[in-house]
């Protein structure tokens, strides 16, 4: 009768042991409101007493946090299964000129990273198209599939097309970078693992890893084990990808804002696009 997720943590052959607790149940925990806006209803039909604890605790935040140093095995031997499975470089030849996210998440997007990067840095947009989500005057070298896209990226001063599923090693030297952004993308990686200790590799000392992700994908292209997993799970997936080269963890959620109403989507889908982003810095 619940739709609130669990943990296994246990498998046995007589059964499994499940923990119903909440992900964050006895973590220390700091609530902060800020009113950013006020809209007048027109007629008045009545109200609900808000619950803000729940209504910011409910449906899943805490599932990327390690369970008791406990790393989730996500491993299946059908994990990477996918709808098409013929080669990404054919899939991906036709270029798609279109946006991953709508303008509001894209707004979330850009403004986490412009607290993280600046104009100093030599960064790599990992898995690169059209938009790199870098603030005015930030540069990148792009690795991609498609070079119409990348081309057409304002932010980009050279991009290189690159088949990660089929290829793992990063055509680049060590400590080459200072970040490394990948938007939107993680879902379709066949090897998650190896390309993170790539990314580690081309990463200067303390460099930072930025992965973000939304509930959108080419259905063609996405894993079975990221369809499966649950919104925040995934990024708790995205760190154990990074876990081995990777430290200093955050995990950031932007959720239930309003789409705009200039979006095509506007009247079928009133929720923006929720936003996930987790960082690490390389140990």
């Amino acid at each position: 009768q619940t739709l609130q997720p669990m943990r296994i943590v246990d498998v046995r052959e007589d059964g499994i042991a499940v923990d119903c607790n909440h992900p964050l149940a006895g973590a220390p925990l700091l609530i902060r409101v800020t009113v950013e806006d006020v809209s007048n209803h027109l007629k008045e039909r009545g109200g609900r007493c808000a619950d803000w604890v729940e209504d910011a605790l409910a449906d899943g935040p805490g599932m990327q946090r390690i369970r008791d140093h406990v790393h989730t095995d996500y491993s299946e031997t059908d994990a990477f299964e996918r709808r098409d499975e013929q080669q990404d470089s054919d899939f991906y030849y036709k270029p798609r000129m279109v946006s991953h996210i709508d303008s509001q998440a894209q707004k979330h997007l850009l403004s986490h990273v412009t607290g993280l990067i600046n104009a100093d840095m030599k960064v790599l947009d990992l898995m690169s198209s059209l938009q790199s989500h870098l603030p005015q005057g930030v540069t990148a070298t792009g690795l991609g599939m498609n070079g119409e896209e990348m081309q057409a990226n304002d932010r980009l001063t050279e991009w290189i097309i690159h088949d990660l599923n089929a290829n793992q090693i990063l055509p680049f030297s060590d400590a080459a970078f200072d970040a490394v952004c990948c938007h939107l993308s993680f879902e379709y990686l066949l090897h998650p693992q190896k390309i993170m200790a790539e990314t580690a590799r081309v990463l200067k000392q303390g460099g930072l890893c930025i992965i973000s992700f939304s509930n959108r994908w080419f259905p063609e292209k996405v894993t079975k084990i990221w369809q499966q997993l649950h919104d925040f799970e995934r990024m708790g997936y995205v760190m154990g990808s990074m876990r081995e080269h990777f430290g200093d963890f955050n995990t950031v959620s932007y959720r239930n804002w309003l789409r705009p109403e200039d979006d095509t989507h506007y009247f079928e889908l009133r929720r923006s696009d929720p936003l996930y982003i987790v960082t690490g810095h390389k140990m």
